[in-house]
Order: C-alpha cells, then structure tokens, then sequence
C-alpha cells in the first residue's frame, strides 16, 4: 500500500497540473510536430513503463488505477512513438473538454488516496 500511495501522489497532482495548464494553453497545440509527439510518446513510454514496473497490482481497491494508468501511459507513449503523424492528425481536430475533464478527475482520485487515508 506504501508503494501505492507514493506512485499515486507523483501520478495524481501530475495529472491535475497537465490537464489544467494544458485546459489554459489550448491554443498551443495548433503548432505540434511530429517530432514533439514522438519525444511525448518517449517520456509517456518510459514513464508508464517505470510505474508498471513498479507497481503491477491489480487488487480491487483504488490501487487498481495506479497500474491502470502505467499500462495506459504505455501504450499511449508507444502509439505515439510508432505513428506520430497519425496522432498529429487527430491533434488538428478540436479536442472535447471531457479529454481535460477525465485525467484531472482522475488526478484528483489518486491525490485523495494517497494524501488523505
């Protein structure tokens, strides 16, 4: 649980920070390359693959979702690692808000868990 709590409280205040500077700077991913999301999908690759390494538990608790979120920044880091102009592509198109909603309510769940039980 110790493990848990220290991958959720970098995973969780991480998220809300990115989806809420990201929600503030809209406007700066007009100008994406396929070059920045092939180094996006590198940092995701390796991110993900620390946490999996890390933490590959899957209790049914909420730890659940600490592994959940390796094994999703992986294979986002290596989706866009592998086709980063098709990713750029669907970058062009206008984002829904629910892509900035989720990951910072998410991020929210994991800081509740890891700070306040």
């Amino acid at each position: 649980m110790a493990n848990s709590k220290s991958i959720a409280a970098l995973i969780g205040p991480s998220l809300m920070a990115l989806s809420t500077s990201e929600a503030a700077n809209v406007n700066v991913w007009g100008s994406d390359t396929p070059a920045g999301i092939y180094l996006n999908g590198a940092v995701l690759f390796v991110a993900g693959l620390a946490i999996v390494r890390a933490h590959n538990v899957w209790d049914r608790d909420w730890t659940f979702m600490v592994t959940a979120m390796g094994w999703g920044a992986l294979m986002i880091g290596l989706f866009r690692m592998f086709a980063p102009d098709y990713h750029l592509q669907m970058a062009q198109h206008a984002s829904s808000p629910v892509e900035l909603v989720v990951p910072f309510v998410i991020g929210a769940y994991l800081t509740y868990n890891a700070y306040a039980k």
